[in-house]
């Protein structure tokens, strides 16, 4: 038997002979009742740690057993990290395996972490005893180089005044980029 099951019972009965071959007279039963066990309470388990760069789906492999029944539930929580809670916001929060993505971090930043935890009900509605918890460790994506573009070709007469309108981008801006690698047009004056 198991949790889910009802009770059982089985009927014995006993007659007995003695050594003149005489048969008791009545006939004795006895009932045995089987129970079942009490539910087991399953087991959680949110997988292993994990480290991604940041950008990257991230799906966490949750997993559990309940040994005399099924798993009904699973609920997952965001329970701590150094990341910031918005940047991990799960696909949901009740899937065996949840995705999110954490797009948060440029190529000068520190790796962050975020700390989930799972817990699950099995379908007698009792929940794991355990919390299991997995952390995943988001890094920054590699430095992207900047481009430049020197901007239109001119065709002038000479002594004609010439401005040069030149641009540059960085994939990220930092604020401390000079004006030709953020984006802004230089403007350089020629008189040749």
């Amino acid at each position: 038997l198991t949790s889910n099951d009802t009770s059982v019972t089985h009927i014995f009965s006993l007659t007995v002979t003695d050594d003149d071959a005489a048969v008791s007279a009545n006939v004795s039963t006895v009932t045995i009742t089987i129970n079942p066990p009490a539910n087991a309470v399953p087991t959680a388990n949110a997988g292993a740690a994990q480290a991604v760069v940041s950008g990257t789906q991230v799906t966490l492999a949750g997993a559990s057993t309940d040994t005399d029944g099924t798993i009904s539930g699973y609920a997952w929580t965001r329970t701590g990290g150094t990341g910031a809670a918005d940047n991990a916001t799960l696909s949901s929060a009740t899937a065996l395996n949840p995705t999110f993505t954490d797009s948060s971090l440029t190529s000068n930043d520190t790796s962050v972490t975020h700390i989930f935890s799972l817990t699950v009900t099995d379908d007698d509605d009792a929940v794991s005893a355990n919390v299991s918890t997995v952390t995943i460790t988001i890094s920054p994506p590699d430095n992207a180089v900047p481009t430049a573009d020197a901007g239109a070709a001119h065709a002038v007469v000479s002594g004609t005044q010439v401005t040069l309108a030149g641009a540059g981008t960085d994939a990220v801006p930092y604020p401390h980029l000079r004006a030709h690698e953020t984006g802004r047009n230089l403007v350089c004056r020629l008189l040749l």
